[in-house]
C-alpha cells in the first residue's frame, strides 16, 4: 500500500510538471533571446530524472503485501520440506517453489506449496526444516503464501500457538514472555542436545542476562530452533529475552515469527 501511494504521488508529480511545461509554453510570450519552451524545459527533465528512479525502485522492490486473495486469509505455520527452482527469474532473482507442511491454529495439517522470489544472497536461508508463517485459504490448501503483512502481534500470537501444538514451544514459555521481565542477553555458548523435533534441532544456550539494575546473571535455556533462526543464536549475538525475577533460570528467548 505504501509503495502504491508513492507511485501515485510520483506519477502525479511527473504529469503535473509536464502539464505545467506545456501550459507555460503555450501562454508565456517569447522573450528577446528565447522561447518559453526553452526557458522551462528543465521542468520535464527534472520530473523525469527524479521520478523515474523512484518508480523503478518501487517496482523492483516488489509487493509489500500478500496478494488480494490471501491478504485477510488465516495464518498458519509452514515447515519447508523441499525447495526447487521454478525456472522463473524476476530482476535476476530466482523464484522458488517451497513444498511445506502447514499447521493451523485449530490443529489441522496439510501439504502445500508456496512460490517466492528469493534474493540470491538469501538462498542459503531457505532450506528444509525452516519454519515460516504462511497464509492459507480454507478449502484450497494446494497453495499458500508466505506471510508479508498483518498485525505483527497477531501473527506472533498465532505462530506461538501453532508452535506449542507442534512441540516447538510451551505454554509456560509463552506465559513467561507475556508476564516476565524483558531484557537483553548475550549468547556465550551453544551446544546441541541431540534432540530433534519436527526436523529441527534442540540447542542448549548459555546466556549472560542483564538485570534492570545493570548487573548480570548466567542462565541456560534449551530451545528447539528452526533452521532459519540459527543465525540469531550464535555466540556473541545479543537477544531479547524474558525472565522471572523470582526464578532467573527460567529464561525465554524472543525470536521473530517473520525473520
Amino acid at each position: 500500500m505504501i509503495r502504491t501511494f508513492i507511485r501515485v504521488i510520483v506519477l502525479l508529480g511527473v504529469v503535473g510538471a509536464v502539464g505545467l511545461y506545456v501550459w507555460l509554453g503555450l501562454h508565456t510570450p517569447d522573450s528577446e533571446f528565447s522561447t518559453p519552451w526553452d526557458d522551462y524545459v528543465w521542468l520535464p527533465v527534472l520530473a523525469g530524472c527524479v521520478g523515474a528512479p523512484i518508480l523503478l525502485i518501487s517496482i523492483m522492490a516488489g509487493p509489500d503485501l500478500n496478494s488480494r486473495a490471501f491478504r485477510e486469509a488465516p495464518i498458519g505455520v509452514g515447515t519447508i520440506t523441499e525447495v526447487r527452482q521454478t525456472g522463473l527469474y524476476i530482476n535476476d532473482e530466482p523464484q522458488l517453489a517451497l513444498t511445506m507442511t502447514v499447521r493451523t491454529e485449530d490443529g489441522q495439517s496439510f501439504q502445500s506449496v508456496a512460490k517466492q522470489v528469493v534474493p540470491m544472497t538469501d538462498l542459503a536461508l531457505v532450506a528444509p526444516g525452516v519454519v515460516l508463517p504462511v497464509r492459507y485459504l480454507p478449502g484450497r490448501t494446494d497453495r499458500v503464501e508466505i506471510n508479508k503483512g498483518g498485525d505483527p502481534a497477531a501473527v506472533q500470537a498465532v505462530y506461538d500457538r501453532v508452535m506449542i501444538r507442534a512441540g516447538l514451544s510451551s505454554e509456560r514459555a509463552v506465559a513467561i514472555a507475556a508476564r516476565g521481565t524483558k531484557s537483553s542477553a548475550v549468547v556465550s555458548a551453544v551446544r546441541a542436545t541431540g534432540r530433534i523435533v519436527e526436523g529441527n534441532g534442540e540447542l542448549s544456550l548459555t546466556l549472560l542476562v542483564k538485570r534492570p539494575d545493570g548487573s548480570t546473571f548466567e542462565a541456560t535455556s534449551e530451545k528447539v530452533i528452526p533452521g532459519n533462526l540459527l543465525g540469531f543464536v550464535q555466540p556473541g549475538r545479543v537477544l531479547t529475552v524474558f525472565y522471572l525475577p523470582a526464578s532467573e533460570q527460567e529464561v525465554v528467548l524472543h525470536l521473530p515469527a517473520n525473520p
